[in-house]
This record gives C-alpha cells, structure tokens and sequence, in this order.
C-alpha cells in the first residue's frame, strides 16, 4: 500500500535527484512549520528514499493533530513500518469524524494484518453493506474466514471475486451502450472513487476527467457527467476531445458536441474519426446539407470509409435526393462486399429482395453461397427469390444449392 502515500511508483521516481531536493525542502519547513502541504512533501520525499522513520516522525509532529489527510498519510506509513495497533487508532479516529471507502478498506486491511479475523469478516461486511463489493475488500474477507476455519462462506466469497474478475476491464471504461458486458453498479463506483482520488492530484487530467464523465453517465447520474466534460481542456489529446464529443453525443448535448469537434478539426482538420463524429452530429442536429458537406470532406481523404458515406446515404434520402441516395447505397455495398463477400453480398440481396429486384437478389444469393455454401439466411431468400422470378430455368440450380446447405436441411423446415 506504499502507493497510496503519494500517486506514483517508486520505479518513477530519481531517489538520487530526490535526496539532493531535501535539504531545500526542509528548509522552506522550517520557515513554515504550519504548512500542512509543505509537511505532506517532504514527509513524501524521506518516504520514497526509504526513511520511512523519518518521514514518520515528521508527520506525529505536525502542529495540527485533527488535519484528516495527515491522519491517514501517518496511519499509512504506520502500517508500512508494521505499527498496525497505531494505525488501527488513526483510522477509527479518521472514521469517526469522516466516515469513507478508502480509510475503511484501509481499516480492513490492518486488521487482517493484527490477525485479528472476526473484526476482519464484521469490517469486511460493514464495508460491503455500505459502499459495494471491492475485490481488496473481498479478498481479506475471504482470507480471514479460511483462518477461522469457515470454508463454505470462504468459497461464496470467492465465487464473487470470480464474477467480479470476469468482468472485460476494457469495457468498464466504455459508455454501456457501446458494450455487451453486464457491468454491475459497484464496479463503476469503484472505479469512480479511484479517478476520484487520482484527480486530487492532477485535477486537470483529460484522461481521468473522461473516465470519471463516463462512469457517471453509466451510473445515469447526467448532470455531473456533463459538468465533468465541461472540464476538459480543448488542449487535450484528439482522442479524448472525440470522446468527450461522444459522450455529449450520448448525453443529447448535440451543439455542445458540434462545438468540441470543430475545436477538434481546427488543429486537425484530417482526422477521419473527428469528421464522422461530426456528420453523425450533423444528422441529429438535421444540418443534411453541412452533412453532406463534411462527409465529402471526409471521402477525399478515405474514398472507402462506409460509415461516411452511409451518413451521406442518410443525408440525401432527408433530402429526398433519392437517384444520388440509390448510388451511394450501392456503393456502400460494393465496399461491404470487398471487406466480406459474403456479409456484403447478403446485405445487398436483401435490399434488392425488398425493392422487388429478385433477378439481381438471386445472382447475390449465389455470390453469398460460393463463399459460404451453409448461409441458411442466403439459401432462404434463393428460394423466395426463385418462387417470385417465377424462372424455371434457375429452379433446379436454386435447389441444388439448397440442398447442398447444411445437408438440405432448409428444404424440411421451409
């Protein structure tokens, strides 16, 4: 838990830069032993270079005993040192008047380390019943109730870890609409609570700040995920400034959106992504004519990027622009075609099936079946095909394909 004094690693840190930088440091403290900050840092550095005794020593004799965040930095160097009944007192102090997550997973870890298991399990729950599961949590929980010999109520706990550690990480970070994993609430929260920590130190942070308006918005908690993107520096990153557009996106903030990627496209007026987010916009904004406009913009830089001209197709049926609607869907069809033939190929056969082109529906069948013999979906709309050509000719070749799908099968249940 040495992170947890400061939000780096100490693989990050020169120690050798770091203890030229103390004699100064301790100096200005010295001019200001009031300054409670001023003690956090150079407690910090004596920490990083390993003199924990020292940086201990500095934190009990801080002049303000009540200041919550020395408590818990002290509380923590405690434990690194093995002071653990120390500890334990500063976190039930801290407790009593700020009752949180993080002293209290805290708490639980001290007291496994005491050994002291039952308060252990009751600490565990006490935490569990108030803020959700937490794997530390749990994994404590799990490990004091082996010690006291409590195998079945071990196991329950650890078969919640293991749906708790199912869980795609990557798709916790994702909005849960774009996702297919049930992420349950308490692991958002988790999450949240961890960003919420990291901001305390680098409280302009586009990554975080994107995480945290994107956990909100999972928890459908709308406004605070806006106020959090509103946060977000037009300097950051192309990345986050699309994500924060999408995420406005999401939230029906759609000028606000259309703001963020013009900010965007001024300093990268190429990006494809930025001018499909930006035509997407555009469409529920029901701009059709600057749709069209930036999806062009677009297509000269990728002449094959589908979800362009799927937006231009959009744009131009609005408009009622149905011949220039009619070439761009083909068009969006041979490229689907290139990417997979027989994906491509089906997709089109259903809108030539739909608008009564059966003779062009039955040659794209065919083209789906030549790459894969078993499209029962093709196989199906053949034969539909077929019985309303009315061709006899392409009968008997429609129903050799069809029996030689997944051993004629569709031919018993159709």
């Amino acid at each position: 838990m040495e992170f947890q004094i400061k939000k780096v690693e100490k693989g990050d840190i020169d120690t050798e830069e770091l203890k030229k930088q103390i004699p100064g440091w301790c100096s200005l403290l010295k001019k200001s032993p009031d300054d409670e900050r001023l003690r956090i840092i150079v407690a910090s550095m004596f920490y990083f270079i390993d003199e924990k005794e020292k940086s201990l020593e500095l934190l009990k004799n801080a002049p303000d005993n009540e200041n919550m965040e020395l408590k818990e930095i002290t509380a923590i160097v405690y434990m690194d040192l093995n002071y653990y009944n120390e500890a334990l007192e500063l976190f039930n102090e801290i407790l009593d008047a700020d009752y949180n997550r993080s002293v209290l997973d805290l708490k639980v870890d001290c007291l496994f380390f005491l050994g002291k298991f039952e308060d252990v399990v009751k600490t565990a729950d006490e935490y569990l019943e108030v803020f959700g599961n937490n794997l530390d949590v749990l994994t404590n929980k799990k490990a004091a109730l082996k010690k006291l010999n409590r195998k079945n109520e071990a196991e329950e706990v650890n078969n919640i870890i293991s749906n708790l550690n199912a869980v795609n990480k990557f798709a916790v970070y994702m909005p849960k609409d774009q996702t297919d994993e049930v992420i349950p609430d308490e692991i958002y929260e988790s999450e949240l609570e961890l960003c919420f920590n990291d901001l305390k130190y680098n409280p302009d942070d586009s990554t975080v700040l994107i995480a945290i308006a994107t956990f909100l918005y999972n928890l459908d908690r709308r406004d605070e995920s806006i106020e959090y993107l509103d946060k977000i520096s037009d300097d950051a990153d192309s990345v986050t400034i699309n994500a924060k557009a999408c995420m406005f996106m999401k939230l029906e903030k759609f000028p606000k959106a259309l703001e963020t990627l013009n900010k965007s496209l001024k300093k990268d007026k190429t990006n494809i992504i930025t001018l499909i987010s930006k035509s997407e916009c555009l469409m529920e904004l029901k701009k059709y004519e600057e749709v069209l406009v930036c999806a062009d913009e677009g297509l000269e830089i990728d002449k094959t990027n589908i979800p362009l001209w799927k937006n231009k197709f959009c744009a131009l049926i609005e408009l009622d622009r149905l011949i220039e609607a009619k070439e761009v869907q083909d068009l969006i069809f041979d490229l689907e075609i290139a990417n997979d033939k027989a994906e491509g190929s089906l997709k089109k056969a259903i809108n030539r099936f739909y608008s009564m082109e059966y003779r062009e529906c039955l040659n794209l069948c065919y083209d789906v079946l030549d790459a894969d013999k078993d499209n029962e979906e093709a196989a199906i709309l053949m034969m539909n095909a077929v019985y309303l050509l009315g061709d006899l000719t392409e009968a008997p070749k429609a129903l050799y394909r069809a029996l030689n799908c997944n051993n004629g099968e569709i031919l018993t249940r159709n």
